[in-house]
């Protein structure tokens, strides 16, 4: 006759050895301190500064990330001889911007107009290896003759897009302390 106990036993011995503590694991996925890489806009910069402005309000709202400094990293990016896009694109190198400002994550924004649209793409990465650990693309239409192009508007839709990405980030607060 089988024994429930002796099952019984070993599920609860499973469960309890599956949720043993471990700090490097915490280390490793904290996603506390961000790094957001300077704008890539194709169109003379036109996008840079409300894009910037959005995630300079976003985050200074949002208690839960710290953002990082990226101006040295930025100096010595603008005087690299790998043009920008390709720059941001390369893992290696947003790695070793990561690690040397101490970012646990890199925020990456494309602006590239295509056409009579705007194409917004923001790409939140993982450090070190800079896997991808969301994403949001939107378009914005090309403003027709005589109406400017609101940056409340860009705004807006940017912190709209971070919402969205926050939301899907696999933690949603910061591990203080566990008991094991």
């Amino acid at each position: 006759m089988f024994d429930f106990r002796l099952l019984l036993m070993l599920a609860l011995w499973m469960t309890t050895s599956a949720a043993l503590v471990s700090t490097e694991l915490d280390r490793r996925y904290s996603l506390e301190r961000v790094g957001v890489l300077r704008v890539y806009d194709n169109s003379d910069g036109l996008f840079v500064e409300p894009v910037s402005q959005a995630f300079r309000e976003y985050f200074g709202q949002n208690g839960r990330f710290l953002i990082q400094d990226l101006g040295k990293a930025d100096d010595v990016v603008s005087r690299s001889k790998i043009p920008y896009p390709r720059l941001i694109e390369d893992r290696e190198i947003l790695g070793q911007i990561a690690r040397t400002t101490r970012s646990e994550s890199i925020i990456r924004v494309k602006v590239l107009k295509e056409g009579t649209k705007y194409v917004f793409t923001i790409d939140w990465l993982h450090a070190p290896q800079m896997d991808g650990l969301t994403s949001e693309t939107f378009e914005v239409p090309e403003p027709t003759q005589g109406k400017a192009l609101g940056t409340a508007e860009i705004k807006d839709l940017v912190q709209r897009a971070l919402d969205l990405m926050v939301s899907r980030l696999p933690f949603i607060a910061n591990i203080t302390g566990r008991e094991g």
